[in-house]
């Protein structure tokens, strides 16, 4: 079963997952950003996750493909990913379309949180640089939502938003555990 699970940056998708990883040692969790910087830094085109997404297009569709061929073959797939990832040419899609079908993906699960905590979770982290992000929290979270259903209609895939509420990750970890362990009966 292949599964990714999408939000916004801050809205605590790596964390909900992190802690629900415990629950689900038959699952390998993938971190496609990680995995797309792994071979940035190899190419010596970017250091950080943050210098990805200010590469050029084509340049992040290239570090896209390189990543697809690493986790294509998996089963039993976490993968934590974007699927609107704000750029400084505009949004684009964190796996397109041609990266979606490769995947034969099973479902999609959103991690959303509330706006104002996202932004508060943001300003917290000082791993990332992300200062420049012109979209609010809510609206990039709608954008997601929309991108959510465009890989839905592409793979017939189910899509489960679990909110994470402030302080209360252990919760929408449960429920994520949950969601992946019906979904293989």
């Amino acid at each position: 079963m292949k599964t990714i699970i999408v939000g916004v940056p801050g809205g605590g998708k790596t964390t909900v997952l992190e802690k629900a990883k415990k629950k689900l040692p038959n699952y390998e969790t993938i971190k496609f950003g990680t995995k797309m910087l792994e071979t940035a830094k190899k190419q010596r085109i970017a250091e950080n996750r943050d210098q990805i997404r200010k590469l050029s297009p084509e340049k992040i569709k290239e570090l896209q493909r390189k990543t697809m061929k690493k986790i294509k073959q998996k089963e039993n797939l976490l993968v934590d990913t974007h699927l609107a990832v704000e750029t400084p040419k505009g949004i684009v899609p964190g796996m397109p379309k041609w990266a979606i079908e490769k995947t034969n993906l099973d479902r999609i699960i959103l991690i959303e949180g509330e706006p104002e905590e996202i932004k508060k979770r943001r300003k917290k982290d000082k791993t990332r640089k992300r200062d420049d992000f012109q979209l609010p929290p809510k609206q990039h979270q709608e954008i997601n939502r929309y991108y959510a259903a465009t890989v839905s209609t592409i793979t017939s895939s189910p899509i489960q938003i679990i909110k994470n509420k402030p302080n209360k990750a252990e919760e929408a970890a449960e429920k994520l555990v949950k969601t992946i362990k019906n979904n293989e009966k």
